[in-house]
């Protein structure tokens, strides 16, 4: 081996290092998805690393919210292949590695955009997902409690209550009086 190849090896381990690569010899990121997580606690000998991982993922977060999600809203603008449903914008957004958590940051910035009219399908379906994924959420919170013979009851309540519009009730004597107006 080389000098050169020596200094090149240690400036590639240098860099691994600093910005927290797994190997030291090629850039391997892995965030810790628990970094932010409110109630747990790391071991205060591990505050450096956590520090660090605070930081990187913040830095990454950034240049999604920044870079990413603006080249994806030009990719839509641009391309014929532009996401048409839940699936494939969930497909599209992953292959520039956009998360779905990030989908309130497309619709911030579809809604920010010079475009937004030939953009609102995206922002249609993207608002859609975000709701669907939160009654999704909600949805199993709320069969946790349920015993098994009370599911079928709980669900169709759920959906009803959900998908069923409410309106508010007027007196007994409002009612009747509105229809002998109309006559």
């Amino acid at each position: 081996a080389t000098a050169s190849d020596s200094r090149a090896t240690d400036a590639v381990r240098a860099v691994c290092e600093e910005v927290g690569s797994v190997s030291h010899i090629i850039f391997e990121m892995r965030f810790n998805p628990n970094i932010f997580s409110p109630g747990i606690n790391f071991p205060p000998s591990e505050e450096a690393a956590t520090k660090l991982q605070e930081r990187l993922l913040r830095e990454a977060a950034a240049f999604i919210i920044t870079h990413q999600i603006p080249e994806f809203l030009q990719f839509c603008l641009q391309s014929n292949e532009a996401p048409m449903d839940g699936a494939s914008l969930k497909q599209a957004l992953h292959l520039r590695g956009i998360n779905l958590r990030y989908l309130g940051h497309v619709v911030k910035a579809i809604s920010q955009s010079e475009h937004k009219e030939r953009l609102r399908h995206i922002l249609r379906t993207a608002i859609g997902d975000i709701f669907i994924r939160s009654t999704r959420r909600v949805f199993n919170n709320f069969l946790q409690g349920v015993d098994v013979p009370n599911l079928a009851a709980a669900v169709s309540h759920f959906l009803g209550c959900l998908l069923v519009p409410h309106f508010s009730a007027s007196p007994v004597g409002e009612e009747t009086k509105k229809k002998s107006r109309r006559r």
